[in-house]
């Protein structure tokens, strides 16, 4: 049995005999040999082979493209190509198969070019959505492009994972090492990827209490990261770390509540801050960011005192009300000294004994 690399297999070669000017070899596979009896120079032929190629089985190496982390509810694509390196047409089985982890759906898809897109690309487009056949059957020298499409579900935990195998066998998927050109072992092969599905980073403020503090107060942060991280406090700055004055740092724990607490004295007095909340992971950082006002200095009621002087016509009424507070009438007049804010109103109410009730109202100012 004769194996030749880029002869295809059923080819007939022939060895030996004369065909071509006799006595010559000119011809390929003439095999003659001359000699000399006395003088005279002879020549002998050898009996014509024929020897048939018989078929040999070899595929490509298989591709190994990297592993990929994603979001969870998203699709990834892993490229991979095979070619038939046999000196014949051979059925080329091809599945995936998950090996660990997961399980997540699983495709494998035709790397065609569909939706305007590039055959064989090596980059999945929109439209490249037709399954591929789990056997194809390549000529020599031909290839076949495709995905390994690995479907991340919706809801998926952190760091979760998939292996996922794809194998590849010829010989109408037998994938026999037939040791043809040699022993290569790629009658039969597969390649693994590991696709982790990775949560994006993200804080949550959960509450700030009290949004407003005096002198001397606290407020308290109430927080949540969806990752084990370190994490620090800065008062301004733009949410990258160290672009604020750190207030507080530490370490959290994936979907436990932080509480950290902010002093006034931290804050600047009399107004509103932004403060920032920072984790950095493994995966990446986030901040999230809330506003918290230093109320340092109490209100200033400024009161004055004022005298309210008035006549009363009508005999019955004895008494006034002002502000609320009653003081004596006599001989129809009453004068009543009280302390009261600037700006604020001040209100008299006089009752006769026939019922019929008389209000005044003044505003002090300065």
């Amino acid at each position: 049995m004769a194996f030749a690399a880029g002869t295809g297999s059923g080819t007939q070669i022939e060895f030996g005999g004369d065909r071509g000017i006799p006595g010559i070899a000119d011809m390929p596979g003439d095999f003659i040999v001359t000699y000399r009896s006395g003088t005279a120079s002879r020549a002998a032929f050898s009996n014509t082979i024929t020897t048939t190629v018989a078929s040999g089985f070899d595929l490509s190496v298989l591709p190994e493209p990297v592993d990929i982390t994603t979001p969870p509810d998203e699709k990834v694509y892993y490229p991979y190509a095979i070619t038939n390196n046999a000196n014949c047409a051979d059925q080329v089985s091809i599945e995936a198969l998950n090996s660990g982890g997961g399980p997540w759906p699983l495709a494998l898809i035709n790397d065609n070019g569909m939706g305007n897109g590039t055959a064989a690309d090596g980059i999945h487009q929109p439209g490249e959505t037709d399954l591929l056949p789990p056997v194809v059957t390549l000529d020599p020298g031909e290839s076949v492009h495709f995905f390994l499409e690995v479907s991340v579900p919706a809801g998926e935990s952190d760091h979760a994972f998939s292996d996922n195998t794809v194998i590849v066998k010829n010989q109408n998927g037998a994938g026999a090492e037939d040791d043809w050109p040699s022993t290569n072992g790629r009658d039969s092969q597969s390649h693994q990827t590991t696709t982790t599905c990775v949560l994006t980073p993200l804080i949550t403020i959960n509450s700030v209490i009290p949004a407003s503090i005096s002198i001397g107060a606290d407020a308290t942060i109430s927080w949540t990261a969806n990752k084990n991280a370190d994490f620090y406090v800065e008062l301004g700055g733009n949410g990258a770390r160290g672009t604020g004055l750190q207030l507080a740092e530490g370490k959290c724990d994936a979907d436990v509540e932080i509480q950290t607490q902010i002093s006034e004295g931290d804050l600047p007095d009399n107004g509103k801050s932004t403060l920032y909340v920072i984790i950095e992971s493994v995966d990446g950082a986030a901040f999230a960011s809330c506003e918290i006002t230093d109320d340092q200095e109490a209100p200033v009621i400024e009161l004055i005192r004022v005298t309210i002087s008035g006549s009363i016509t009508d005999s019955s009424v004895k008494t006034v009300m002002v502000n609320g507070t009653e003081h004596p009438v006599t001989d129809g007049k009453y004068s009543v000294t009280i302390e009261a804010p600037v700006g604020s109103e001040i209100e008299i109410t006089a009752k006769s004994s026939s019922g019929y009730t008389a209000t005044r109202k003044v505003r002090v100012t300065k």
